[in-house]
C-alpha cells in the first residue's frame, strides 16, 4: 500500500487529556510520568516524539500499545478507547498497533530461530487461519523486505549484528500489517553508519504498508530526517509541537533551542561559529516538579512569572507563523 493512496487528515490515533502516575511510598504523592497530555497522529504520518531520559517519552509508547495501563485520559484508535477495552476486545486490536524496542538483541528469545520469532505474531493470531507453508512465505518475504537474506531462516539472533537483529525485529512488528507502528528508541544502541540504514529502511516500508509512525528518540538530529511532526517533551508534558522542519528553522521554546544547539554540525567551522545554549542545572524529580514552568528552574530566560503560573501549551500571541506551531512558554504571550 502506498501512502500517495492515504488520507493525511485523516487521525488515526487521538490522545486526550492522558496521565500515568505512579504512586510513592509517600501517602498523596505521585510520580508523574506523563502529566495531562493531549495529540493526534494522522494516517501515514511519522511523529516524532524528542526528550532527556525520563521525561515520559517511552511510557507514553508503552501506554499507547496498552502494555503499561493510564491513570486517566482517553487513547483513541480509530475513535475506539483503547483503555475501555476488554481483554478479548484489546487482543483483536493487537494486529493493528506493534513496536519496536531500543536493545534490538534483549527483545528476541535466543532459543527460537529467526524464522520462529518473525512467525510467532502469526500463530498467536489463530483466526488467520494459515498453514505451515504460507506462515514460511510470509516470514520469507517479510524478511527480503527488511534487508535479511531469507535463506537464513533458521539461524539464531546471536549469529545477527546488532543492526541485522534491530530488521529482524522490524521484521516481527511488520508480519501483521500492523497500522500503527511505535518506534521507541530503535537505533540509540545501533552505530552511528547504521542508524542511517534503518531510519531509511522504516521510510521505505512506511511508503510500501501505509504505516503511521511514532519515533521516540533522544537526539533531535535523528528526528528530523524520518518525522513530518515533532512532540518536545519535558518532565513529562508536551512543550513544543510543530511540523519537523518548523522546529528545526524557528524552535521556540528554550528547552528546544538549547536541545538544537547541542546537535553536532559536519562543518568545523559553522560548529565554531554557531551558538550554543547549554542547559543549567539537573533535571528536576518528577515527583516533585518545580512549580509554574517546569523547566524554569534551569531556563536562562526565566522569569516572575514561570513560577507562578503554569504555561498553556498554544499558538504563541506574539508571532505570526506561516504553519500551526504550539509552545508552552510565557515569552510568547501578550498578557
Amino acid at each position: 500500500m502506498s501512502q500517495n493512496n492515504i488520507n493525511l487528515d485523516t487521525n488515526i490515533l487521538e490522545i486526550k487529556n492522558l496521565k500515568i502516575y505512579y504512586p510513592t511510598k509517600t501517602k498523596n504523592l505521585f510520580l508523574k510520568a506523563v502529566d495531562d497530555i493531549s495529540f493526534n497522529l494522522k494516517k501515514g504520518e511519522t511523529l516524532g516524539i524528542v526528550g532527556e531520559s525520563g521525561c515520559g517519552k517511552s511510557t507514553l509508547g508503552r501506554a499507547i500499545m496498552q502494555l503499561i495501563k493510564s491513570t486517566s485520559g482517553e487513547i483513541l484508535f480509530n475513535q475506539q478507547n483503547l483503555n475501555n477495552l476488554s481483554k478479548k476486545e484489546l487482543r483483536e486490536k493487537r494486529q493493528d498497533l506493534q513496536i519496536i524496542f531500543q536493545d534490538p538483541l534483549a527483545s528476541l528469545d535466543p532459543r527460537m530461530t529467526v524464522g520462529q520469532i518473525i512467525a510467532e505474531p502469526l500463530k498467536n493470531f489463530a483466526k488467520l487461519n494459515l498453514s505451515k507453508d504460507d506462515i514460511n512465505t510470509r516470514v520469507k518475504q517479510i524478511m527480503a523486505d527488511v534487508g535479511l537474506i531469507p535463506e537464513h531462516i533458521n539461524r539464531y539472533p546471536h549469529e545477527f549484528s546488532g543492526g541485522q537483529c534491530q530488521r529482524i525485529g522490524i521484521a516481527r512488528a511488520l508480519i501483521l500489517q500492523p497500522k500503527i507502528l511505535v518506534c521507541d528508541e530503535p537505533v540509540s544502541a545501533l552505530d552511528v553508519s547504521i542508524q542511517g540504514q534503518i531510519i531509511n529502511l522504516l521510510k521505505s516500508l512506511q511508503n510500501k504498508y501505509g504505516l503511521s509512525l511514532i519515533f521516540i528518540a533522544h537526539d533531535l538530529s535523528i528526528v528530523r530526517h524520518i518525522s513530518d511532526r515533532i512532540i518536545v517533551m519535558y518532565l513529562g508534558k508536551i512543550i513544543e509541537l510543530s511540523e519537523a522542519e518548523n522546529i528545526y528553522e524557528h524552535p521556540l521554546h528554550p528547552y528546544s533551542k538549547a536541545l538544537l544547539s547541542a546537535v553536532p554540525i559536519p562543518d568545523p567551522k559553522l560548529e565554531r561559529n554557531k551558538k550554543h545554549e547549554p542547559l543549567r542545572g539537573e533535571v528536576p524529580s518528577p515527583i516533585n516538579p518545580p512549580s509554574g514552568c517546569h523547566f524554569r528552574t534551569r531556563c536562562p530566560k526565566a522569569f516572575e512569572k514561570c513560577s507562578q503560573i503554569e504555561p498553556l501549551l498554544k499558538a504563541p500571541d506574539n508571532l505570526v507563523l506561516e504553519r500551526k506551531h504550539v509552545v508552552a512558554c510565557h515569552l510568547y504571550t501578550l498578557d
